[in-house]
């Protein structure tokens, strides 16, 4: 039996909304004779099915065998895709690319000024729109067609056209080096996280100072300036400077407000800026909370208006980005109980995306989720989570924190008084660090303070928890040992054990302190 996750046409079905299941059958009724609709059956058959199952769609269409499977679902496929690019091709850039193809039938049935009448139009939609690699291509499909006919080449044609495409050519060339400096910053970050030492530092300032692009900032159209401002904004988050990462998020924000079309146009992308506005905002501080909100209400808006209209994609990284900050604004507030209630509903909303979740979102929504429960006291829900953590297959995506999971896990433990389970744990925890060379002062003080707590009286156990606040305030002020502090607030644990009350308290405490 195949996978429904490996199946793509099973796949592209589950994503099907009832209109666009409404409009396949409709195309594809139009569009092919009845003995040629084997294809609209296994569509069906598949549409019903919950989970992939080839045995059980064979019987359901006798009329294909095993061997036709294949090649119907194949055929299938297609007639999917052409169904829902017919659907959407009202989208822009489907827009420009239909109007190219339509020039070309002109060109080759030999009517070459209808074929020049679109690319006109289509050339000043694509320059509206910022679709530079399009432009280009209307452009060389432009001086094709003059310099093998005798059209409109007279005067200043000739010279104008390749003006125009070497410009468009050097600004291809300034987005493409801006949006690969881009993509390898992310790429990093995803792998390594935040800085851990000055040599780590050292390392990336090295490294982003020497590869970034030489550009003329007055040259760069939109895309090149949203791809600078990602560079710049991967780069303070991993170097943890989240007041520059605020900043440039922020830019990023703006580009896409002072110019409202192109919201329209890459909805995705603007999610993604407010995202990391909220994300650096989260880092900065409870002091910068109203902003927080402010960010936050702007996203809920956001989706609030476009819902119903956002294509599966946008759909998806609306859940991600829109609840994954309300995660944080419970983090910043302290209100673990409230975020807690509302656990089950993500839970449900991943599953429905299940297919489409990449294995980086679940990990950082199981360590927000932990978080939430540990805030809250409810250490035994938290070890679930981290479990899961703990099992994944690829350790080494998001590294940072497969690590800060193993340091919650020891300290869940701890609250639940599993000293027998401690001492193992302990150890695994050492060796996972040592092979991961991930081994801070904040580590080495929690791991020693753990292994010394099992049979210490009360009264000695709040010397060495206070005894350890001190040591751990020192360090926070280390500039390269604030990263485990970003994941595990240890000090509002450890001020809620001396004190007496819960970590919630302690946090809400410190928040109202901040907002007074």
């Amino acid at each position: 039996m195949a996978n429904s996750k490996k199946d793509g046409t099973f796949q592209l079905i589950k994503t099907l909304t009832k209109a666009e299941k409404r409009n396949f059958r409709l195309y594809a009724k139009h569009r092919h004779t009845s003995g040629d609709l084997k294809f609209v059956q296994l569509f069906d058959a598949m549409d019903k099915l919950k989970d992939y199952n080839e045995e059980l769609i064979l019987k359901k269409v006798p009329s294909i065998s095993k061997g036709q499977l294949s090649n119907q679902k194949a055929h299938l496929y297609k007639v999917l895709l052409s169904s829902l690019r017919n659907l959407n091709k009202d989208n822009s850039d489907i827009q420009v690319r239909e109007n190219i193809d339509y020039a070309r039938l002109l060109y080759n049935k030999g009517l070459y000024m209808q074929s020049l009448k679109i690319l006109d139009k289509t050339k000043v939609l694509a320059k509206k729109l910022y679709f530079t690699t399009l432009h280009l291509e209307v452009v060389e499909f432009e001086k094709e067609i003059e310099s093998r006919y005798i059209t409109r080449s007279i005067g200043t044609r000739a010279e104008n056209l390749s003006s125009e495409s070497c410009e468009l050519v050097r600004e291809i060339s300034s987005s493409n080096q801006l949006s690969n400096f881009a993509l390898i910053l992310y790429d990093k970050y995803l792998k390594e996280g935040f800085v851990k030492s000055e040599s780590d530092y050292e390392r990336m300032h090295d490294f982003f100072t020497k590869n970034l692009p030489i550009f003329n900032f007055e040259n760069l159209d939109f895309f090149s300036r949203l791809y600078l401002y990602q560079s710049h904004v991967w780069y303070y988050l991993i170097v943890q400077d989240f007041k520059m990462c605020f900043k440039y998020a922020q830019k990023w924000v703006y580009l896409f407000e002072q110019s409202p079309n192109m919201i329209d146009i890459d909805p995705d992308m603007y999610l993604k800026g407010l995202h990391n506005l909220l994300n650096a905002l989260h880092h900065v501080g409870a002091e910068h909370h109203p902003r927080f909100l402010d960010a936050l209400t702007k996203m809920e808006d956001f989706n609030e208006k476009r819902k119903g209209n956002l294509n599966e994609n946008s759909e998806l990284l609306s859940f991600l980005y829109l609840e994954g900050n309300r995660i944080n604004n419970f983090f910043m507030t302290g209100e673990f109980t409230k975020g807690i209630d509302m656990i089950p509903y993500w839970e449900e909303r991943m599953t429905y995306f299940a297919d489409r979740l990449d294995p980086y979102r679940i990990l950082v929504f199981y360590y927000k989720f932990a978080s939430l429960l540990f805030g809250a006291g409810r250490n035994k829900d938290a070890i679930r989570f981290l479990n899961k953590i703990m099992s994944f297959g690829d350790q080494k995506l998001r590294e940072d924190i497969h690590v800060y999971s193993r340091m919650l896990m020891l300290i869940s433990h701890f609250e639940l008084g599993n000293d027998d389970l401690l001492e193992y744990q302990i150890k695994s925890v050492y060796r996972y660090l040592a092979k991961t060379k991930d081994m801070g002062e904040v580590h080495k003080e929690i791991l020693q303070f753990l292994r010394s707590t099992p049979g210490m009286t009360k009264r000695d156990m709040k010397i060495e928890f206070e005894k350890l606040l001190v040591k751990l305030k020192v360090i926070r002020n280390h500039p390269y040992d604030k990263r485990p502090f970003l994941y595990l607030d240890i000090i509002s644990w450890l001020e809620s054990r001396i004190e007496g009350i819960t970590v919630e308290q302690v946090i809400r405490e410190k928040f109202q302190s901040i907002r007074k």
